[in-house]
């Protein structure tokens, strides 16, 4: 009997589960190239190489399209699997439920890269007709890794800005401030802008951000080419996060005529429009030494912070922002012994004081 009949692949699997649908479709493809284990070693090592490879990949699956907007394509051997080569994903758990999309952790996606590294450094993998596949699954693994360092480099900058004892983002720093010449003929996406300046007064500071592309990358060219028919500044404030980018324009009369006493102010009543985000050490700092002469809770604290300092940050859990807005309901109706049902915020199911509760509840509504 010759080697190659003695090759052997795992048997497949009898399920309807679809992670066991790419494993039977991964293992479909290595039949197809003939490829297979000596010595009844498909049961043990192929069995434990085909499944490392597609939990990898079924954790990756609800995800692939952020790994292409960094670069990161899944290798040949991957692509050609059936559902992807129809543009589908195998894990549709996300896309048939309501359920909210768990993020990619760094620690599990490195504990599934390294139990693939433990399969590859295997001497089987060295053999000649092996080499193709390897070589896709080394792709896999790198296109893992780089996103793994990916995610430890936005903790670390997360980190940073957690603790830093200043706002990460100034109105200093993080701007950009332009003069745009007027121009006779102008591409008919600027037609809008154009308007709005030809109706406004001059250093009439005005916010574009409705006037904007709704895609990231039409944005981008918006900026690149932007102009009108009217001389104007363009103010831009780097927020960064999910705020992106705010943007100013004001009218002036020409670039040679330009009044830098008002396009001060302008630039100054602008970074007044811009939210405070304090950080995390910042709001610890204040709350622990005042705490030492203030009687009173953390949340109320809290609370007088953001009042004193204009900052906008929300708070890091649900119970703490429905403290929160409760706390601020008495400073705002000026009733410090407002009754407030505590089984709201820490999701009480008893029923003990349902009768109280409901009597209250008449009694306020008489």
């Amino acid at each position: 009997m010759t080697q190659q009949r003695l090759k052997k692949l795992p048997p497949l699997y009898n399920s309807q589960f679809r992670n066991d649908l790419l494993y039977n479709d991964f293992l479909k493809i290595l039949q197809e190239r003939k490829l297979g284990w000596l010595n009844d070693n498909h049961l043990t090592i192929g069995h434990s190489f085909i499944r490392r490879v597609t939990d990898l990949v079924w954790y990756l699956d609800p995800h692939l399209g952020k790994l292409e907007k960094r670069g990161l394509k899944l290798p040949k051997i991957i692509a050609k699997l059936p559902v992807y080569a129809s543009e589908s994903h195998y894990n549709l758990y996300h896309d048939t439920t309501k359920h909210k999309k768990i993020e990619i952790s760094r620690e599990k996606l490195e504990s599934f890269v390294k139990a693939l590294i433990l399969s590859i450094q295997q001497p089987w993998t060295r053999l000649l007709h092996w080499e193709e596949v390897i070589k896709d699954i080394d792709d896999l693994i790198k296109i893992a890794q780089e996103y793994a360092n990916y995610l430890q480099g936005v903790n670390n900058r997360m980190r940073t800005i957690h603790t830093s004892l200043v706002p990460v983002r100034n109105g200093r720093d993080d701007i950009t401030v332009e003069d745009i010449e007027a121009v006779d003929l102008y591409p008919s996406q600027y037609e809008f802008l154009a308007q709005l300046l030809r109706e406004s007064n001059d250093y009439d500071l005005l916010n574009i951000d409705h006037l904007l592309p709704p895609k990231p990358q039409n944005i981008y060219l918006f900026f690149q080419n932007i102009c009108a028919d009217v001389s104007f500044t363009l103010y831009r404030y780097y927020h960064g996060n999910y705020l992106g980018t705010l943007n100013f324009v004001w009218k002036i009369p020409s670039l040679d005529k330009c009044d830098k006493t008002k396009e001060a102010k302008n630039i100054s009543a602008a970074y007044d429009q811009i939210p405070i985000y304090c950080t995390r050490q910042m709001r610890k700092n204040v709350i622990n030494k005042y705490s030492l002469i203030v009687k009173a809770s953390r949340s109320i604290l809290q609370v007088l912070y953001q009042d004193l300092t204009g900052d906008v940050s929300t708070p890091d859990n649900e119970i703490n922002k429905k403290t929160h807005e409760r706390i601020k309901l008495m400073l705002d109706t000026q009733d410090p012994d407002i009754i407030i049902d505590l089984r709201k915020i820490i999701n009480e199911k008893g029923t003990k004081f349902d009768v109280f509760w409901n009597e209250m509840q008449d009694y306020f509504n008489e």
